[in-house]
């Protein structure tokens, strides 16, 4: 009996093949001046890029600090910094804080003045289960944490999410809020309906000076409502809706339930300075199952000193997903309706969304994701994803309607590589100090 072995040297492509890109590249693209005409941008165009492998995976976080680009590495449990300037090269070999994988440390990252926070929603103490925690460092020493807050409920994994926010309490530092969108339903948390969620807001006068460890429970925290809601998701808190000259938190609930329809998500906009729900403003998504918060972000589009809301539902229209927008000028009038929409032809557009002003003009544009976009519908680009820009403009109301499509993007930023996701994580800084907004981008590649 004869047994022939054939190998096969053929990459995969197209759908099941998603194991082979489980690498992590970050791509930068310094913001410019760009007339409002519509062109497309390819990802490969990038200003810089950072890639890793197989083995650092690619859930990276990330934020910027002095520009330096401080990534979060949770597969290795490290903390690596990079900067372009100084000519540093990325290298995991040396991280700059240490952790541990089991615990997902690095998972997410915020900022506050002279402070790094740092999650690692894995965290497990006896007797409580992957309650999370975070861990606190000043920048001017990193050998040890100056504090650790550790979670208090089983499976609440505090640590998942972390947002860097404005000064809310005015004490002239920068805040943070640690969100734990699955808290609710544990065994020593029988009060909050499962997976409600929960915010903890990481005020500065509430944690500075305190000794280590800690847990969470001094922390001033916002419940979700509803089961499975998922309350905390998403998160912005760095713009003053209200007009109190305070900042206000927007969350996002992306499978709260309205009271027409299951999972149509919501986004609650908590007024400061009591930051609660009874005092809140309700947007709910407007279908079934649309899923409308699962991103949030908030800015000035149109230049009227009104700040406006955006909000992805990516599962919006049977999964094609959407973005809807508020005009601040419209929220002040009590009107909870969004005054836009956004829709496109692929699949889940809304997995985030972003305003940065990116030509500097004191306007913020609109960055949407689309990361299962495919641009030439062929195997070789399944899921490569793409980000669409609408940039700010005073006539903004007047120049679309009220539903617009992803094809009326003043610029496209597009990738031709499969399973990069392109548009699956999207974030802003002025890296170079010029005055605009550089757009940050995390996507899938090769392993």
């Amino acid at each position: 009996m004869l047994i022939f072995l054939f190998a096969c040297d053929q990459e995969c492509e197209g759908v099941g093949c998603e194991t082979a890109y489980s690498a992590a590249q970050i791509s930068v693209l310094y913001g410019e001046e760009r007339e409002q005409t519509s062109e497309t941008v390819e990802i490969t165009q990038a200003s810089f890029s950072l890639s890793g492998t197989a083995a650092e995976r690619s859930n990276w976080s990330y934020t910027f600090l002095d520009e330096a680009l401080v990534l979060g590495i949770p597969a290795l449990g490290n903390i690596f910094r990079y900067s372009e300037q100084e000519d540093l090269r990325l290298s995991f070999d040396t991280p700059i804080i240490s952790g541990t994988s089991e615990t997902l440390f690095g998972a997410s990252l915020a900022k506050t003045q002279g402070y790094l926070v740092i999650g690692a929603p894995r965290m497990s103490l006896s007797p409580l289960r992957q309650h999370g925690a975070l861990y606190i460092y000043s920048l001017s020493q990193t050998e040890s944490p100056e504090l650790i807050i550790h979670g208090i409920y089983n499976n609440e994994q505090l640590g998942e999410r972390l947002f860097s926010c404005a000064d809310l309490d005015r004490d002239g530092f920068s805040d943070w809020i640690a969100g734990a969108s699955q808290s609710g339903g544990s065994q020593n948390d029988t009060t909050s309906p499962v997976l409600s969620g929960r915010i903890y807001i990481g005020l500065s006068s509430s944690w500075m000076g305190l000794s280590s460890p800690q847990n969470s429970s001094f922390m001033p925290y916002v419940n979700g409502l509803h089961t499975g809601a998922r309350f905390g998701y998403s998160v912005d808190c760095q713009s003053d809706i209200t007009g109190d000259i305070q900042a206000d938190i927007v969350v996002g609930a992306p499978f709260a339930d309205s009271e027409a329809f299951d999972a149509s998500g919501a986004i609650y906009i908590l007024r400061s300075p009591t930051y609660s729900l009874e005092d809140s403003i309700s947007l709910y998504g407007v279908s079934q199952n649309a899923w409308l918060g699962w991103s949030v972000a908030t800015g000035d589009i149109d230049g009227d000193k009104d700040i406006d809301i955006i909000a992805g539902a990516p599962g919006f229209n049977n999964g094609e997903g959407a973005i809807f927008i508020w005009l601040g000028s419209e929220l002040e009038s009590n009107n909870t309706q969004p005054t836009f929409s956004i829709s496109g032809q692929s699949s889940t557009l809304g997995e985030a969304v972003d305003f940065a002003d990116i030509n500097g003009d004191g306007l913020s544009d609109i960055v949407l994701g689309d990361p299962n976009h495919n641009p030439t519908g062929g195997l070789g680009s399944y899921n490569a994803g793409a980000v669409y820009i609408f940039m700010g403009r005073v006539d903004f109301s007047t120049h679309y309607t009220s539903s617009i499509s992803v094809e009326e993007a003043d610029y496209k930023i597009s990738s031709q590589t499969a399973y990069s996701r392109l548009g699956q994580q999207i974030s802003h800084d002025d890296i170079n100090r010029d005055g605009k907004m550089d757009l940050l981008f995390l996507l899938r590649n090769k392993n």
